[in-house]
């Protein structure tokens, strides 16, 4: 089964910074409340992310929603399961991809 999590719908049209303690919409918040769960429930074989529709992002959230997940999840699992879409601006997508690769953990 695929789980569809649209970033514009259902987290925030305006995504915010880095840390929840800076406000709110972090990619902390993100990753914390939408991504780790997700990736923790086995019957997502794949957890497909759409970018598209939002305000935009800050790289901050990009590296800690997805690079955060990355330490967390590890970069195999995220390789095998994760499917980032972005079709409004293509470089967010390649930057959540590059923010992950940059990871150590494996």
């Amino acid at each position: 089964m695929d789980l569809v999590i649209k970033v514009n719908d259902q987290f925030s049209h305006c995504p915010g910074g880095r840390f929840a303690s800076a406000g709110e919409h972090s990619a902390e918040e993100f990753r914390e409340n939408i991504l780790l769960p997700a990736f923790r429930d086995d019957k997502y074989e794949r957890i497909i992310v759409n970018l598209d529709g939002t305000a935009g992002f800050a790289a901050s959230f990009l590296e800690e929603a997805f690079g955060g997940l990355a330490r967390v999840v590890g970069k195999k699992e995220i390789g095998e399961r994760l499917f980032i879409i972005s079709n409004e601006t293509p470089r967010y997508a390649e930057e959540a991809w590059q923010d992950i690769k940059s990871v150590e953990k494996e």
